[in-house]
């Protein structure tokens, strides 16, 4: 067996560049210290991870929405998506690695989809729940759970980070474009339109920027020069869109998430922040336009909606809120909560929703998903935080920002039903790969051997202090086995 061994000694320089870390100008060698992982590991299943990033792209990007006229019938997404998920498969199979892991997250959204489809007898429409199971489900679910096994470096992760604040970029420019030249979505009245059929809605595209935002807000952090400013013009233009969507979810989204990563970044400096903080809602309440500002008073006061959206949503998670309390253990199945709403709509609130579709079960495992990550990322920021005893700027970075990308979520789920679409579950990877890329290098660095498929094998049976958790005892003798 080829072993490599790491010892705290060896150091990799961090690069310059966008995707690389900056040089820190004298920072201690423990903040610095990296495990070093042979080419033959940091490259590992690079056909699959090529494919893996051009479906994320597509998934995001939606090309075949937006120029129809290029690909016809086509299904182009399907396509990618199989050829990579076959890949995937014989990459892993020939390297001799288990196909992939079950953190947490992967275990409790495979619960809902299993729920979903146990409860199919019980639908009203069982073509609506298989329609929602086999379309949008499995897929976020499958490349969800490629992305925990090949997302399994920083250079990886970090790619995808730059990706999506690409695409954040991309969105919001769009959204100026739209409200510049007058281009109003036909259901929406006065307000822009979105991107494509998924997002076509000003609301949802509002929200998809906010969840994106985070990422490039990191780069603004990250860099120097001009990368600094190009990174805060793109984090900017995503707040200017978001504004001219006139989405209430998305102005909520952008507050909390900036206030939660510059709370978390600068606390020795606070005072300031309140101040600049101070600054910017002045500025906001005379940039923003009266009949948004009166938009967004419709949130504490429903009533004051002309157009009687607040109302209806308000109905519409009254009547979800009633089916998830009378349906608690068996729910309404995946895919039917139209059938019992007003006027075939959702209802608007991810949360109330599933609740109603898949009962008290599938709520617990959904809430499983979203806050299992961020506790995790919790403990990351703790622990390579500049007062830690490692201190790693680039990590404690990444998971604060992945932290706001959760805020946002969290937002995002209580105005919209997007409960089963592959936002969540995508930022859920992007986590739990943090997660496990910072556990593989702690435990490098506390004297572990790296093996050439990948797996850890502990050398001592105490386990090293610093870590995320402390193995159970079947898992640690599983890992001193050496099975896979």
């Amino acid at each position: 067996m080829n072993l490599i061994t790491t010892k705290p000694e060896e150091i990799i320089e961090p690069k310059a560049g966008v995707l690389f870390q900056q040089k820190a100008e004298k920072e201690s060698q423990e903040s610095v210290l990296r495990p070093v992982v042979k080419e033959k590991l940091m490259f590992k299943h690079r056909l699959a991870f090529v494919g893996l990033y051009l479906l994320t792209m597509l998934m995001y990007l939606r090309p075949h929405e937006i120029k129809p006229g290029w690909f016809g019938s086509f299904p182009l997404i399907k396509v990618v998506a199989i050829a990579t998920l076959l890949i995937f498969i014989v990459s892993k199979i020939i390297s001799g690695e288990r196909l992939v892991t079950w953190p947490l997250e992967l275990k409790m959204s495979a619960v809902m989809w299993v729920t979903g489809f146990l409860l199919i007898p019980v639908a009203i429409s069982p073509a609506d729940s298989m329609q929602v199971l086999f379309d949008p489900f499995i897929k976020a679910l499958l490349i969800m759970a490629m992305m925990v096994v090949l997302l399994d470096n920083r250079f990886r992760l970090r790619l995808f980070m730059l990706s999506l604040a690409g695409c954040q970029l991309l969105f919001s420019l769009n959204a100026v474009k739209n409200y510049m030249t007058g281009n109003y979505g036909q259901a929406f009245g006065s307000r822009i339109a979105g991107w494509g059929q998924m997002m076509q809605n000003p609301n949802d595209i509002a929200s998809v920027i906010t969840l994106l935002m985070p990422f490039s807000i990191y780069f603004f952090i990250s860099m120097k020069g001009w990368r600094r400013l190009f990174f805060l013009g793109c984090a900017l233009t995503g707040g200017a869109a978001v504004f001219l969507t006139y989405s209430r979810s998305g102005f909520i989204g952008t507050v909390a998430l900036s206030g939660l990563i510059f709370w978390k970044l600068y606390r020795g400096k606070r005072f300031k922040m309140w101040v600049l903080a101070g600054m910017a809602g002045v500025l906001l309440l005379f940039a923003i336009p009266d009949s948004y500002k009166t938009r967004l008073s419709t949130i504490f006061n429903p009533d004051a909606d002309k157009l009687t959206s607040a109302q209806e949503r308000q109905m519409l998670m009254m009547k979800a809120a009633d089916l998830a309390f009378k349906r608690a253990i068996i729910g309404v199945g995946i895919g039917n909560f139209h059938h019992y709403s007003y006027r075939e709509k959702a209802a608007h609130n991810s949360y109330l929703e599933t609740a109603a579709e898949l009962g008290l079960i599938g709520l617990i495992s959904y809430l499983l998903v979203i806050f299992s990550p961020f506790r995790a990322l919790w403990r990351v920021e703790r622990e390579t935080s500049p007062k830690s005893a490692r201190p790693d700027p680039e990590l404690f970075k990444m998971s604060v920002c992945l932290q706001a990308c959760f805020v946002a979520y969290l937002i995002y789920g209580f105005f919209g039903s997007v409960q089963y679409l592959f936002f969540l579950y995508f930022t859920v990877a992007y986590a739990v790969a943090l997660r496990q890329i910072y556990a593989t290098e702690m435990s490098a660095l506390a004297g572990n051997e790296v093996i050439s498929n990948g797996s850890l094998q502990h050398e001592h049976e105490k386990q090293p202090g610093g870590l995320l958790w402390k193995p159970h005892r079947l898992r640690e003798r599983w890992l001193e086995s050496g099975s896979r």
